[in-house]
């Protein structure tokens, strides 16, 4: 079950609210649960019985880790025994990933080395399974950590979850199981033993999933139809300037898609109490690849510093370069068992080192020369797009073949396709409005009020823009809703990583 489906608009999302309301306090973690297991057993209901599996397997190892902190041990003893505990849990927990997600891409590539043939049947992937993986591991790792300052700080506390409802919800919570953001244990113990929600929360909630829905229908769906048009297109009929409206389009298309998703999650979230983490923040405004990447999916890179990076030493122990390439080789692999991922991750992280390069080794004058914002825009924009490009295509030859076009290195003997072609009058509103989209209007409208003076003396002006608001807010529902109505489902980008 997806967001966007007119089952859960109008059926499943407004019962849960209602039935939520209803519930004793005591029993709304249950029933969220149940909520969440019905909403993750919409598409696969074996699948339930997966994550309930890796949700018991931490919740044992968790319990384990408790009961050996207790023991009167030494110091040294205690920390090896916690250690093994904590690798054993992280093993256990990526097993599952391992077997749906990477097996076949694993053995096929050994199978390529040893030049043999090995037929494999294809492996279904349960949706979420990264999610729900990381935030096992998440779990875990916050476990560990907890434990060991207790040994040290008398007045810190255990995070070892010992109602198993609670945990279920932790790793099931269905606003963001099967797309994020990914949530670190620590950030939702407190909220899942207690919470209030006001009237500003639900206002709130609602007000920030009525705009991931129209990022998503009115928006991401119709770039989605552009984008595949153009990359279905033949290179050898590409111009330069096809090649880069794929790659524009495409960019903004998985914004528009993944962001929609995240407010949408968060705005649900909100209304039950939860306050999930901010996913984006105005990425393609980022001056350089290290500022994309803590404004682009914020809870997967924050996760990869948190239980990743700083594991390996950060930068304050070994090569730092070398961690960088670890990280996002691993970034690469998260979103799907192919070499083009790897070598989508491998771009960033480069960029990454180079940059980091710079700062660190570039000789003093240069690095007090200012550089113009849009010279550094215009560079990583280029490099976010041609990552994009690596992303969306995946097979290697079929990305080299595609750049050299976008690069002017190849164009064919006819172009058979010219950019009106593709950008009817309605493509081009729908791209001019998907790039204000992407700019930053927080800051944006916060800046013009201060401009206009719009603060406590100007109370009119406030009443007229929040109604305004609302009412704007209320017309894009109803023209998503005839979108969805109107149009074929679409399944959000990030639901198959």
């Amino acid at each position: 079950m997806a967001f966007d489906m007119i089952i859960f608009l109008c059926i499943v999302l407004p019962l849960t609210l209602i039935l939520y309301w209803i519930v004793p306090q005591k029993g709304k973690n249950l029933f969220l649960l149940v909520v969440s297991l019905f909403f993750y057993a919409w598409s696969e209901p074996k699948n339930v019985l997966l994550i309930l599996g890796v949700t018991l397997w931490i919740y044992f190892v968790g319990r384990s880790m408790e009961l050996v902190s207790i023991r009167n041990l030494s110091l040294s003893t205690n920390k090896r025994i916690l250690q093994l505990l904590l690798g054993v849990g992280i093993v256990g927990n990526c097993f599952v990933l391992i077997y749906f997600k990477y097996l076949h891409f694993i053995v096929e590539t050994f199978a390529k080395i040893a030049r043999k043939e090995v037929s494999l049947a294809a492996m279904i992937l349960p949706v979420g399974i990264s999610i729900f993986t990381f935030q096992g591991i998440s779990y875990l790792v916050d476990v560990y950590r907890s434990i060991l300052l207790m040994k040290q700080d008398a007045s810190a506390s255990s995070l070892v979850q010992k109602n198993f409802i609670s945990l279920s919800l932790y790793m099931c919570f269905f606003p963001q199981i099967l797309a994020g953001p990914i949530m670190k244990y620590k950030d939702m113990n407190r909220m899942l033993s207690s919470r209030e929600t006001t009237m500003e929360d639900i206002t709130y909630g609602i007000e920030r999933f009525i705009i991931g829905l129209s990022k998503k229908a009115i928006l991401a769906n119709i770039l989605s139809e552009l984008c595949a048009k153009i990359f279905a297109t033949d290179v050898s009929y590409m111009g330069i300037g096809i090649a880069w409206l794929g790659a524009l389009v495409y960019s903004l298309e998985i914004f528009l898609d993944f962001s929609g998703y995240s407010d949408m999650a968060i705005g649900i979230a909100r209304i039950f109490g939860f306050r999930l983490m901010e996913n984006f923040n105005a990425p393609y405004m980022a001056t350089s690849i290290k500022e994309f990447w803590r404004r682009w999916h914020i809870s997967l890179s924050t996760w990869f510093r948190d239980y990743l990076y700083i594991p390996l030493g950060g930068n304050r122990k070994g090569n730092v370069y070398v961690h960088l390439l670890i990280v996002f080789i691993v970034t690469g692999l998260w979103h799907g068992a192919a070499w083009g991922f790897v070598l989508w991750g491998l771009w960033h992280g480069l960029f990454l080192i180079l940059e980091r390069l710079y700062d660190n080794y570039a000789p003093a004058f240069m690095r007090k020369i200012k550089v113009f914002w849009g010279i550094k825009w215009l560079y990583t924009i280029f490099v976010v797009m041609i990552g994009w490009v690596m992303f969306y295509l995946v097979d290697l030859s079929d990305t080299i073949q595609y750049m050299k076009v976008m690069l002017g290195i190849r164009n064919g003997d006819y172009i058979a396709y010219d950019l009106r072609f593709f950008m009817t009058n309605k493509n081009i509103f729908v791209v001019f409005i998907s790039v204000l989209v992407c700019l930053p209007w927080t800051t944006i409208c916060s800046k013009m009020k201060r401009w206009l003076h719009l603060d406590e003396n100007h109370s009119n002006a406030e009443v007229f823009l929040r109604i305004a608001k609302r009412a704007s807010l209320l017309i894009l529902l109803l023209i998503s809703m005839v979108v969805i109505v109107n149009s074929s489902y679409r399944p959000f980008i990030y639901l198959q990583f």
